[in-house]
């Protein structure tokens, strides 16, 4: 954050299941350790449905009635007003580097409580530059970002990699709990494309040099640590300029602030995107409204949730989590506290009741690897429960109702027995080419190998007939064609004749049949011209689309 630091639900149900020791989704760490590649799996699983975590950052360890750190690891303003704490815990390096011991030692027993409880631990750093205590743009030596990123310019990338030293010293030291370090969500270098942090655009750093200086931090720590995960998040608008690539990355996240139903869309819709085409993990790492106590509580109700759950698109709710700042009497009151009145405490406790929204209490734990479950039967039908399409170039809706109803992943792929017949889309929507009957197939996107399948009918798509000058009619079908080219009624036709664009002849036929097929898919996609000679020496030409 730029300025000063400031049966319902997708039932997670673990079992004592044995650990797996392949990666399902890509991680760019292949040698994290066991319960590290869990939670990203989880994350993942989260991700997939149709609900995401609350999180807030120092929500145990900061309160909004004090300035100052606690140590009641136990209690959160959300807590004291839903009886729940967020599932996602934000903290931030800088506090332990750079507060004293007793500070460092709240944060540190507040992660691992977090930990203790199954809640995802997510770290960013406010890092200051050399030789002072800001992180501001304006405050840092001249081109410290550069000489990093370019080499070790008057010591400055040695400085730099000794501060990350300090961070690797809590992680693989500090952050272990029952002998085991605490898988953790890192998120260095965030905001990078705003104007206030000495290694964002500010500083001059170019994108080609962000890159070099994202790249080294996280190849220095993930060479040094075994439970870390990598968070690259810029500010609002979202864009990949100065995205360092995809071997870096583990999670890609976007921070916005007082963002409304359009604005939250376009923003998510552009972060799960991308996170989708490249195996990622999308998440909001940060926002909130900073205007007023009043405004900032009922956010979440009526911005957040319907902004994320109503989206048309459906993508917004393909994220892991919401993530917002610090309640404390120096920041804003980014979630309801004691002093909040009714309206604003009830619209949050509305906001965590949503059947969509899971915070710590809905939760299990997250770092244990759970057996998907698997689809085992697929029922395929059309909408309505139609059978056949009998219009022209008709639609039909296709469904797949899937069993068992909590299998892990509902998706499907859709498929036809004969494209020349009919085709379908990636949503199961089945568009009429020519007559004829057709298998459609979804099948499970899990592995499983499971399918389900039914016949549709097709009927009245004579896209394209002539008539000769006896009255009889030759239906040529279908146009635009896939493979095969279908002539009905073709008894009086004498000869068909295919020529390209250019009216060069491709191909001639003689005819003697009823029904007349033609190979074509050889062919290459384009536009065709087909002449018929029919028996009384008449000649028809049609126009033909090959795809």
């Amino acid at each position: 954050m730029q300025g000063s630091l400031h049966q319902r639900k997708l039932p997670f149900v673990f079992l004592a299941l044995f650990f797996l020791t392949n990666q399902l989704w890509a991680q760019i760490d292949t040698d994290v350790s066991e319960k590290t590649k869990a939670l990203y799996d989880n994350l993942k699983k989260i991700q997939n449905s149709d609900n995401f975590m609350f999180g807030q950052e120092f929500f145990n360890s900061f309160r909004f009635s004090s300035g100052s750190a606690h140590g009641d690891e136990a209690f959160s303003d959300a807590f004291q007003i839903t009886g729940a704490h967020p599932a996602v815990l934000g903290s931030d390096f800088h506090y332990y580097i750079e507060k004293n011991a007793t500070e460092r030692g709240y944060h540190t027993d507040a992660v691992k409580w977090a930990y203790q409880q199954g809640y995802v631990i997510t770290f960013d750093w406010h890092i200051s530059a050399r030789n002072t205590t800001s992180y501001e743009c304006g405050t840092a030596p001249a081109n410290l970002a550069k000489n990093i990123a370019n080499g070790n310019i008057n010591g400055d990338r040695d400085w730099y990699l000794g501060e990350l030293d300090k961070v690797i010293s809590i992680i693989n030291e500090d952050l272990i709990v029952d002998g085991e370090n605490i898988p953790i969500v890192f998120r260095p270098l965030h905001e990078m494309n705003g104007g206030w942090f000495w290694w964002g655009a500010c500083s001059g750093l170019t994108a080609d040099e962000y890159k070099a200086l994202y790249q080294l931090t996280v190849t220095y720590v993930k060479d040094r640590t075994n439970s870390v995960l990598f968070c690259w998040s810029p500010n609002s608008p979202f864009n990949l300029d100065r995205y360092p690539g995809d071997e870096y990355v583990d999670i890609v996240g976007v921070d916005a602030y007082e963002v409304n139903t359009t604005s939250l869309r376009t923003e998510l819709g552009k972060v799960v995107d991308y996170a989708q085409a490249h195996d990622k993990v999308a998440v909001f790492s940060e926002t909130g409204d900073r205007n007023s106590d009043a405004t900032a509580g009922l956010y979440w109700k009526d911005i957040i949730l319907p902004g994320i759950m109503d989206d048309p698109s459906g993508k917004s709710k393909k994220i892991a989590w919401v993530l917002t700042w610090i309640n404390a009497s120096w920041s804003e009151p980014y979630v309801p506290h004691s002093g909040s009145s009714a309206t604003v405490k009830q619209s949050f406790i509305d906001f965590k009741n949503s059947p969509n929204v899971l915070f710590g209490d809905e939760i299990d734990d997250l770092y244990t690897y759970v057996a998907p479950v698997l689809v085992q039967s697929i029922v395929v039908k059309g909408e309505g429960d139609a059978t056949s399409i009998d219009d022209e170039s008709g639609t039909l809706q296709m469904i797949a109702d899937i069993l068992p109803t909590d299998a892990s992943n509902k998706s499907v792929t859709w498929s036809v027995s004969d494209g020349e017949i009919a085709t379908i889309s990636e949503s199961g929507l089945l568009t009429a080419v020519s007559d004829g009957a057709v298998t459609v197939r979804a099948t499970a996107d899990d592995g499983s190998a499971i399918f389900g399948e039914t016949e549709i009918t097709v009927t009245n798509q004579l896209i394209t007939d002539v008539e000769d000058k006896k009255g009889n009619r030759f239906g040529i079908y279908p146009n635009p064609f896939i493979s095969n080219l279908h002539i009905s009624n073709a008894r009086d036709i004498r000869q068909l004749q295919m020529f390209d664009a250019t009216g060069k002849s491709l191909m001639k036929v003689t005819n003697d049949q009823e029904e007349m097929i033609i190979p074509m898919k050889e062919l290459p996609s384009g536009i065709y011209i087909l002449m018929i000679r029919s028996k009384d020496q008449a000649s028809y030409v049609k126009r033909l689309v090959k795809f």
